[in-house]
């Protein structure tokens, strides 16, 4: 049996303070710290 989960990153609100860049239609994305979702993580905990 072959088991495939999709994961997604996003941006660790614990670990960053989240600003709009310079023209204020965006994140600024330079210092940002990603990890996976929680909801990704147990999707990977039951896949294997």
């Amino acid at each position: 049996m072959e088991i495939l989960v999709c994961a997604r990153r996003v941006p660790d609100t614990s670990e960053n303070e989240i600003s709009l860049n310079s023209t204020g239609n965006d994140i600024e994305r330079d210092e940002l710290i990603y990890s996976v979702n929680e909801p990704d993580n147990y999707a990977v905990e039951e896949a294997l």
